[in-house]
C-alpha cells in the first residue's frame, strides 16, 4: 500500500581488476538496509573469460573460475535476505552453459531463492490499485550508437514481450541511460544500466567511448500509475524512505 522500489544493477565484472567494489558493495548494502527497496540483477556478474578467444585474459585474471563463482555469491548475499528479485544471466554467465552444458549461476539463484533465467524475465508487480509490466533482458538487437535506449524502445514495439511493459531494462554495452517515452497513450520507462568495471582496457583498446556506472532506482506508486527513476541509487533510496514514512 505504499510506495516501492527497485534498484537495477548489471555488468559487474567482479572479477575485474576494474571493478569498482567499494561502490557495489555500499550499493548492495543501501539495498539491504532500506524497506521497500529490492534489487534486480541483470548479467555480467563476471568476466568468466573461458571460450578460446578470450583465454588469455582469463590467464591474465586474478581469479580462477572457481573463485569467481564465490565472489559472486558472496556479493548476493550483501543484499540479505529476500532482498533480490530476480536474477538474469549476460552474455559473459551464458558462455559457461554453451560451453558445458552447466549452468552455475542458476545454482547460485536456486540455492538463494532467486528468480532466475539465462535470457528474459517479463514481470508483473501486482499492488493495489494499479500494477506494472516489467521486460527485463541483458541485451537484445537493435541498438543504436546514438540512443543507447533505442533497444528497449524497439523490444516495446517489436512484441518481444507478452505485453507492452510499462519498463524495458537493458545492460551490456555499459551506457547508461534513462528515457521517458509515449507509446500507445501511456508514459513508459527505458533504461540502459552501466557498469561497475569503472576501468575498461579494452574499450580503450578498441575505441569505445567511456560508459560509466549508473543502478538506478526507480519508485513505484501502488495507488496509481507513476514511476519515478533515480540515477543515483543512493538519491532513489533516500526519498523512498522519506515517502515511506510519510
Amino acid at each position: 500500500s505504499r510506495p516501492f522500489g527497485l534498484l537495477f544493477s548489471s555488468d559487474e565484472h567482479l572479477d575485474n581488476s576494474g571493478c569498482d567494489l567499494a561502490t557495489l558493495e555500499d550499493m548492495a548494502q543501501v539495498v539491504s538496509e532500506t524497506d521497500g527497496l529490492y534489487a534486480g540483477l541483470h548479467g555480467d556478474l563476471r568476466d568468466n573469460f573461458i571460450i578460446r578467444k578470450l583465454m588469455s585474459a582469463q590467464l591474465g585474471s586474478h581469479y580462477h573460475p572457481k573463485d569467481q563463482l564465490k565472489l559472486v555469491d558472496y556479493y548476493l548475499s550483501l543484499f540479505g535476505e529476500d532482498k533480490i528479485l530476480y536474477l538474469v544471466g549476460g552474455n559473459h554467465d551464458n558462455w559457461e552453459e554453451s560451453l558445458s552444458g552447466v549452468d552455475t549461476l542458476q545454482r547460485l539463484a536456486q540455492a538463494r531463492r532467486i528468480l532466475y533465467d539465462s535470457d528474459q524475465f517479463f514481470i508483473r508487480l501486482e499492488c493495489d490499485g494499479s500494477s506494472y509490466g516489467l521486460l527485463v533482458r541483458h541485451k537484445w538487437r537493435m541498438n543504436s550508437s546514438y540512443s543507447p535506449t533505442h533497444t528497449c524502445m524497439q523490444a516495446t514495439r517489436m512484441g518481444l514481450a507478452p505485453e507492452a511493459p510499462d519498463l524495458v531494462v537493458m545492460g551490456h554495452h555499459h551506457d547508461p541511460a534513462i528515457t521517458y517515452w509515449q507509446w500507445y497513450g501511456r508514459m513508459r520507462l527505458a533504461i540502459k544500466t552501466g557498469s561497475a568495471k569503472r576501468n575498461d582496457e579494452f574499450a580503450h583498446k578498441v575505441g569505445f567511448p567511456e560508459g560509466g556506472f549508473m543502478a538506478p532506482v526507480v519508485i513505484f506508486w501502488p495507488d496509481q500509475r507513476k514511476m519515478l527513476a533515480f540515477p543515483d541509487y543512493r538519491e532513489g533510496a533516500e526519498y523512498l524512505t522519506y515517502l515511506r514514512r510519510g
